[in-house]
């Protein structure tokens, strides 16, 4: 009976059952071979064949599926696992047949699910963005969806690439119908990496963006992730998730903002010598002053809380009657021509121009002020404020949905909650900045691994005149984006390649290498978001 059975299922192994390419690829093993005395049940751990027979059973167990090449005979017959054998041993014979048989079947299987597939990815439209074709999030995504047409007078904000509920990315693949990436996780959690599945709950960690910014985004700050978890379970309607969300901004042109209090001596020069601010401020304003003067650090944190706390407890039409006088003083000062470096003016009469009368912009004062040019980063921890101003940048965060905010917007300020988490320790502006390890060889590459578990980001520059790179497996699902430059991504587990254009977003399952092809003469802007676990 033997030889009959594994002839039969030698000829299922090579093709000649017919395969059903529109099922999943466990109905369509399953369908291919239920006419043998056999069962293939693919699941969370990986594939398992069951033959049975009156004189014995066997169990064929094919662990990690994401890690096992089909490539890699030795590795896939090396897991065969005996559970029991009424008749006495199996001939060798028969042992070798049942590895080819099994390792033929798991690369029939294992090349039925996709590993490396292109994303199609949606657009967010919020009042702060940038509109029509001055948006680098609207090019990006035009440039690569052919359907996507630009409206000249649209806001054109974020790029979502990910699994986030709220704007999930579409899995592309030609001849079916596009399936959403959250639920293709969710059905092959394996992608994820095993440290990342066990990590983070069988959920992809992290949210990457590209945003195009034109007018200020609000002040604000993100909770830890103990402070979200209270959060959450006291105000789930103003916090909607228990996570926390660290946040990186990596400039794609000359990008500005706001982040972390200025050195407690800044803020001081800035009180004794702009009458306005310290108006706004409050009796608090003296406190902070005379602080400076000393050495001892929780002096230092206790003034700065007090005195921001002061402007944000001001009377709006106080702030309002300071801020107008101020707006005025500075603009007067330009007209006649003279330096508002000392008065940060033009940003204040930016910030007054699209938010007239908030608190938000005497925070120029308290927070220092970002220049980042294209491939400087960055990182936004628990409890830093910060803001957003103007410029297009990649973005990638823990997925999360929680802000508290200061000013500079027309939701809701939760004081109380801001006042008591904020990070009031000053650092220099040289100090804002996130340094990436630039790794310079044939391409160069920076890799920004913030110290958090969700997310890390490589950026490759491809100068023009190399035509190759690879993109290293790792155990980590990845996401990438080509913000410039054409090619191809190809990979041993996908028949054709991803055609790479301007725009176009891929996933990386883990533990797969891809091999890209640069064929346009400018080279290659290309960026990658994984898991930090790594």
């Amino acid at each position: 009976m033997l030889p009959v059975f594994f002839a039969a299922l030698t000829d299922a192994c090579h093709g000649r059952v017919e395969k059903d390419s529109s099922t999943s690829r466990t109905k369509g093993v399953t369908a291919a071979v239920s006419v043998l005395p056999v069962s293939l049940l693919p699941d969370s751990s990986g594939l398992r064949v069951r033959i049975p027979d009156s004189s014995f059973t066997i169990e064929t167990v094919v662990t990690s599926q994401s890690q096992i090449s089909h490539q890699n005979p030795v590795q896939v017959s090396a897991v065969i696992q005996f559970i029991s054998c009424l008749d006495g041993q199996l001939t060798s014979r028969y042992l070798l047949v049942l590895a080819s048989i099994t390792e033929r079947l798991f690369q029939w299987v294992y090349k039925t699910v996709l590993l490396v597939f292109e994303l199609r990815c949606g657009v967010q439209e919020y009042a702060w963005g940038k509109i029509g074709e001055d948006s680098e999030v609207a090019k990006l995504k035009a440039s690569a969806d052919p359907t996507f047409k630009i409206d000249p007078n649209t806001k054109y904000a974020e790029l979502w690439m990910g699994t986030h509920p709220n704007c999930p990315s579409m899995v592309v693949r030609p001849g079916h119908q596009d399936t959403a990436l959250l639920d293709w996780v969710r059905d092959n959690p394996d992608c994820l990496g095993s440290e990342v599945r066990e990590y983070f709950n069988n959920q992809l960690p992290f949210l990457f963006k590209v945003l195009s910014v034109r007018t200020s985004l609000s002040v604000q700050a993100h909770p830890n992730k103990v402070h979200a978890e209270l959060l959450f379970k006291e105000r789930p309607d103003l916090y909607k998730d228990p996570n926390h969300k660290p946040e990186m901004a990596i400039a794609l042109t000359p990008f500005l903002g706001l982040c972390a209090f200025r050195p407690i001596q800044e803020v001081s020069n800035y009180l004794q010598h702009i009458e306005e601010f310290r108006n706004a401020v409050g009796p608090n304003a003296i406190k902070l002053m005379t602080a400076s003067r000393s050495m001892t650090m929780p002096l230092h944190l206790e003034a700065m809380k007090d005195c921001f706390s002061g402007l944000m407890e001001s009377h709006k039409d106080d702030v309002k009657k300071e801020l107008s006088n101020l707006v005025h003083r500075v603009q007067q000062k330009k007209q006649k021509g003279e330096d508002l470096k000392p008065l940060c003016g033009d940003i204040l009469l930016k910030l007054h121009e699209e938010f007239p009368g908030d608190a938000g912009a005497f925070c120029v004062y308290f927070l220092n002020v970002v220049h980042l040019e294209p491939g400087e980063a960055m990182f936004l921890e628990a409890n830093l404020p910060h803001a957003y101003l103007s410029g297009d940048c990649m973005e990638c965060m823990a997925c999360s949905d929680n802000v508290v905010r200061a000013g500079l917007t027309q939701k809701y300020i939760d004081k109380h909650t801001l006042v008591e988490m904020l990070d009031y320790s000053g650092r220099p502006v040289n100090r804002t900045k996130f340094r990436g390890i630039e790794d310079k060889q044939e391409i160069s590459v920076t890799f920004f691994r913030p110290p958090v578990p969700d997310f890390g980001v490589t950026k490759f520059e491809v100068p023009a005149g190399v035509n190759k790179f690879k993109l290293h497996s790792m155990d980590s699902a990845s996401i990438c984006i080509v913000i410039y430059g054409q090619g191809t991504a190809s990979n041993s587990t996908i028949e054709s390649p991803v055609k790479l254009v301007r725009g176009t977003v891929f996933f990386i399952s883990a533990n797969q290498e891809v091999d890209v092809a640069v064929t346009s003469g400018e080279g290659m802007l290309m960026f990658r978001a994984y898991a930090g676990l790594l």
